[in-house]
């Protein structure tokens, strides 16, 4: 179900007990509280409070992006799950990229002063992150002075570093090592002198034969 607030609190009703998935759609109204939220009715009645701050309703269409560290994996940004900081966020338009925007840890990314017209949102794959919700979103402005709000969620990687070792690995500090090719060489180059030395050998036994 869907409704809007009131000076005066509105109510889902009928609603049966179990686990329910609250979205807040920022508007003329922008929401401070987590857009997305879990709650667990095991009552007749539980009172939900949003906070919300006024702004401006814009003249253009904007789309604003916040991007949460989704500690637990569920999809929904919990109570305890902050936005994520440095994510690429692409702005595309019939698939061609017309913007791009890094996110903030603070706040939400929004691309401003679109025109009316069908745009896509997209969330290129990295080795920093592993998303638990979409990567993807395709809104669409009628007129002008609307305000799209789309959240995702993910999970931060370990760091890939160059010199990272793999978990049985030890380092060898102050020996001296050799790669495969490098020992393949030299077992070669040794046999080679084997061989001449056993040649050489065998000639002068050869020569002090033929001397008696």
């Amino acid at each position: 179900g869907q409704l809007l607030t009131a000076e005066s609190p509105r109510c889902f009703e009928n609603i049966p007990i179990g686990t329910y998935q609250l979205w807040a759609e920022n508007g003329p109204y922008r929401v401070l509280s987590p857009l997305m939220q879990t709650l667990t009715i095991a009552e007749e009645s539980q009172v939900i409070e949003l906070a919300a701050i006024a702004s401006n309703t814009p003249s253009a269409n904007e789309i604003c992006i916040s991007v949460f560290e989704d500690l637990n994996q569920n999809g929904v940004q919990d109570a305890t799950e902050g936005l994520v900081g440095n994510v690429d966020v692409w702005l595309l338009s019939d698939d061609v990229i017309i913007g791009t925007q890094l996110t903030q840890p603070d706040e939400p990314t929004c691309f401003v002063g679109l025109e009316e017209g069908a745009y896509q949102i997209k969330i290129p794959p990295t080795r920093r992150h592993q998303m638990t919700t979409r990567s993807d979103a395709a809104p669409t402005f009628v007129g002008v002075g609307n305000r799209f709000s789309i959240s995702f969620g993910l999970v931060l990687l370990e760091a890939f570093h160059e010199d990272a070792l793999l978990p049985d690995a030890k380092p060898n500090i102050g020996k001296l090592t050799l790669d495969t090719e490098t020992r393949l060489l030299l077992a070669i180059m040794g046999s080679g002198v084997v061989i001449l030395l056993m040649l050489g050998v065998g000639s002068i036994a050869f020569a002090l034969w033929r001397r008696k």
